[in-house]
């Protein structure tokens, strides 16, 4: 059977995967590539003898909903805001009136490090389930890559939270 449409399909096919697969890698790329947010993470100032001193943080939050979807890290019903350590105290601050502020003694605080959420936190404020990051927190979808980073984020959050008295669960 002669079908003069099989070799212009072939011809015309791999260069388009070929684009397909030079696309795909550009974004890859681009997305490992991603600048943090100014002003965020850990904040350290060396002491008289130039030993670096922990004098807290602020990292970009979302509190993950207590439903299905935020057991799995979803972004459906979570509360974004900022997570502020000064003086050995952790604060949220909510970016809307959809959250409720809280604080508590790093000293009071357990945290545990997960995967879907980040970072658990037991403390006053009851148990908390958060996505710390120095970058912006997706509102409306979940980005692989960015997962991957906040997850050096949350190790620094705990750390510097460690450095103030609190326990890892």
């Amino acid at each position: 059977m002669d079908d003069p449409v099989f070799p212009w399909f072939v011809f015309l096919a791999f260069p388009a995967a070929l684009l397909l697969i030079i696309a795909f890698a550009a974004l890859l790329v681009w997305g490992m590539r991603r600048k943090p947010e100014g002003g965020l993470g850990l904040r350290v100032e060396p002491d008289a003898g130039g030993t670096p001193r922990l004098l807290g943080g602020t990292w970009n939050a979302m509190i993950h909903a207590e439903s299905v979807f935020g057991s799995m890290g979803g972004t459906a019903g979570a509360v974004h805001g900022r997570l502020e350590l000064t003086g050995g105290t952790l604060r949220f601050v909510p970016d809307d009136a959809s959250g409720t502020p809280w604080s508590a003694p790093a000293a009071q605080l357990t945290a545990t490090r997960g995967l879907a959420r980040p970072v658990r936190l037991d403390g006053p404020m009851g148990t908390v389930h958060l996505t710390a990051s120095h970058e912006h927190v997706n509102r409306w979808s979940r980005n692989s890559l960015k997962s991957m980073r906040e997850l050096r984020y949350a190790d620094e959050l705990i750390s510097a939270l460690e450095a103030y008295g609190a326990r890892r669960g």
